[in-house]
């Protein structure tokens, strides 16, 4: 008989299994059970795949691909490799024709249906391109079976009593945590939760950039292009000594993780990487504190599953770990702690693997001797549809048809109405989306689904039934019917296009655009590797939140209107011009008419307060419609009494007043989780990691609608922002300096970031397009 298999195609290693006989067997590749996921090219030769490719990429990394798994559905990531292109399909087909030959040598016998694993929270995409891969190279897929649905059943097959399960996967790139009840040999899935962008790989980056640290330190030089080759996956046009150096310090950080799983401490030792000698000691407590956030983050996971399923840790009875990056040891001690402890197999690379094959083998051709198997699944995300929000049809939502953690296989029916037209194509645009935001900017777009040759009926709308649902493999399928004529509508997914910043006014859709004048340090405070200042923060304007020139045609309204201590902000207005940015300022307030001619013109209007309340209400008026145009505001005060305007403004746009004569005079850096004092992580604050605050401050008594930025040294709220409906702004109690020891740490990046910031470029940009 011809044995469909079992594969867990992993994004480091993969594994193919076979059930025969009533047993399970590991197809061993290269005498290996395990296939390094690595492709490399040779000019004069075939293509190389596993451990050898994985080798080559150390010495060839522009003629190799690993991790290609990360990738896969994302529709836009290829390596060109000698003039052709290979895709994240392309990649996983080979790594998956590999296994299909050895276990063909196995069996000695064509192979040609295989069960494929894949993450439990891969979204439609991500799971369509995988079973593509595996029909490209070769297999007709029997099903695509969530990873810990396959670690359960290869566990716990027979066990003889029911029971709940959570099954913590953690692979090389992916992590997965489901809750399944046993009853007998019924395999039930009640919720999944997970993290598609977190696995071993990011245990080795975060000790590669430890090692980039101290390899500066050796060096004197600027290794962040390093540090950011190590978090792109794949290669990239860089100088071919930094995309060696990246894999050496890759192969070298992951060496030292396996060792770490047993040993206290171990040695790293690299010969040659940009002409030095690295050789340092890393013990397990510098490497546990590197992936603590992590490893928190996993069990953050837990909780949120525990909760979706309504249980307690109480209320599971068994925890089994899945996935090489398991062995870490504190992985087991925060699982223990938050759950119970663990159970784990010394083969937890090959459990998945055998599941799928226990899976294979009884949806294939169940032998008379094999114990039935049932099981069933959930979806991972809702699935829902871009819609309109009320009747006004002012904005979109994500209209949900099928919630998260529904059992599949499930279908759902939509009614729709189309307005037709005579002698045309009439078609029903729908963009499907899976999440769970009402901000359908927020979701995952899965495409435009197009359906087409409506029949057109005079007078009346045309009445369409859409079925949504899920298949037993948890891909999405969806069709439509004319309830009229009972025809079935001819369907076409067509790429997204370019432009989707209708969908919302955030920065999530229009990442592409935004990239123009963010930098790509955007809501880092510290960058690791980047030569500091006496400070101690980042020194270059690379470090900043725009590029340099980013808003040339910008002009910023300055009612300055406090000018003594020979204040005359040419200090800030040097530092905005590095931006681009023009200021038109005041030290008086204009009259009305003036005052509204240059904000007609102006993106940003910047109030500094003085002793007296010189605005009158026109002028508010026009701050006021201003601020609702979705310009940016910043309102600056200080101590007593040096914030009349700025109360006068704050009080009627928010309901708040800043008063107080606090002591400051310190630097202060981002907020701890323990204290009060300092800032936290915001746009604004890119590339500051120690602040200088002013010398005497006024607090900030905060309205619900503010949100706090900065506190004082002295935990008082000094520094407030406002970002909602489209509206920014920065409420001052005088904790910047724009003047009096200006720059002392930070202040003019900060100036920088906040005036980059307030230009709302996320709603603005499109306007601003040539």
């Amino acid at each position: 008989m011809a044995y469909p298999i079992g594969i867990d195609l992993g994004t480091t290693n993969s594994v193919a299994c076979v059930y025969r006989r009533g047993q399970v067997e590991t197809v061993l590749v290269d005498g290996r059970s395990t296939l390094a996921s690595a492709i490399s090219m040779r000019p004069d030769g075939p293509v190389l795949v596993g451990q050898a490719a994985k080798a080559r990429s150390l010495l060839e990394p522009t003629q190799s691909v690993t991790s290609a798994k990360r990738s896969i559905g994302d529709g836009k990531t290829s390596w060109n490799i000698s003039g052709k292109s290979y895709t994240p399909i392309d990649v996983g087909a080979l790594v998956l024709k590999r296994l299909k030959e050895a276990s063909e040598t196995l069996l000695q016998e064509s192979v040609t249906e295989a069960v494929v694993t894949v993450p439990a929270y891969f979204n439609n995409n991500q799971k369509r391109d995988t079973k593509l891969a595996a029909e490209a190279a070769g297999f007709q897929v029997l099903q695509l079976l969530p990873e810990p649905t396959a670690a359960a059943i290869s566990y716990g097959l027979d066990r003889g009593k029911d029971q709940t399960i959570l099954v913590y996967d953690l692979g090389g790139g992916t992590f997965d945590v489901s809750i399944l009840t046993v009853k007998g040999n019924r395999f039930s899935v009640v919720a999944v939760d997970g993290d598609f962008n977190l696995g071993g790989d990011d245990f080795d980056l975060v000790l590669a950039e430890h090692l980039v640290g101290l390899l500066q330190k050796q060096t004197s030089t600027d290794l962040g292009q390093l540090i950011e080759l190590l978090r792109k996956p794949g290669f990239i046009d860089a100088p071919r000594k930094l995309l060696v150096a990246r894999a050496r310090l890759k192969e070298a950080a992951e060496a030292a993780k396996i060792e770490l799983a047993l040993s206290d401490s171990t040695q790293v030792t690299i010969p040659d990487i940009l002409g030095t000698l690295l050789d340092e000691e890393v013990t397990i407590a510098t490497y546990n504190s590197l992936i603590a956030p992590l490893v928190e983050r996993t069990i953050v996971k837990i909780r949120d599953v525990l909760k979706a399923a309504g249980l307690s840790a109480d209320d599971i009875d068994r925890v089994i770990l899945v996935g090489g990056s398991t062995r870490n040891r504190l992985v087991k001690e925060r699982v223990t702690e938050a759950i119970k402890e663990p159970f784990t197999s010394e083969r937890v690379d090959e459990v998945v693997g055998q599941g799928a094959a226990i899976v294979a083998g009884y949806l294939s051709s169940p032998e008379e001797d094999m114990t039935p198997i049932e099981f069933s699944n959930v979806t991972p995300f809702s699935l829902g549809v871009c819609a309109y929000k009320d009747e006004n049809r002012s904005s979109y939502v994500n209209s949900i048809i099928i919630k998260k953690n529904s059992p599949v296989p499930c279908i759902e029916s939509r009614p729709y109405q189309l307005r037709t037209r005579r002698n045309q194509n009439n078609q029903l645009d729908v963009y499907m989306l899976q999440g769970e935001s009402e901000d359908p900017a927020k979701c995952l777009v899965l495409g435009k689904y197009v359906f087409s040759n409506i029949t057109h009926v005079p007078g009346v709308p045309a009445l369409i039934d859409i079925e949504y649902g899920y298949d037993q493999s948890g891909i999405i399928t969806v069709a439509a019917t004319e309830r009229v004529t009972g025809q079935v509508l001819p369907l076409t997914i067509e790429q997204l296009p370019n432009d989707m910043s209708w969908l919302s006014g955030s920065l999530s859709s229009q990442q592409t655009h935004l990239k123009s004048v963010y930098t790509k340090y955007a809501g880092q405070q510290r960058i690791p590797g980047a030569i500091t200042d006496e400070f101690g923060n980042p020194k270059g304007t690379q470090y900043d939140l725009i590029e340099n020139n980013a808003f040339s045609d910008c002009v910023i309204a300055v009612l300055h209107l406090y000018t003594g201590e020979g204040f005359d902000f040419k200090l800030p207005e040097q530092a905005l011009k590095e931006k681009g940015f023009k200021i038109h300022r005041w030290t008086s307030v204009p009259g009305n008419r003036e005052f509204v001619e240059v904000l007609d013109d102006a993106c940003q209007l910047w109030i500094v307060s003085n002793t007296t309340q010189y605005l009158s209400a026109k002028h508010l008026q026009e701050i006021r419609a201003f601020f609702n145009s979705g310009r940016g505001i910043y309102i600056w005060g200080d101590n007593d009494p040096y914030h009349a305007d700025a109360n006068y403004v704050i009080n009627s746009l928010f309901g708040c007043r800043m008063k107080g004569n606090t002591m400051g005079d310190r630097i202060v850096q981002p907020q701890s989780l323990q204290g009060q004092s300092g800032f936290v992580s915001h746009l604004i604050t890119t590339g500051v990691e120690y602040l200088y605050e002013g010398i005497t401050i006024a607090t900030i008594h905060k309205h619900s609608q503010l949100q706090p930025l900065m506190y004082g040294s002295a935990g008082n709220l000094v520094v407030a922002i406002y970002d909602q409906d489209g509206k920014r702004a920065i409420v001052d109690g005088g904790f910047t300096r724009l003047f009096n020891k200006w720059d002392t740490a930070g202040t003019g990046r900060y100036v920088k970031n906040a005036a980059g910031w307030l230009v709302n470029y996320e709603r603005f940009w499109k306007s601003k397009q040539p």
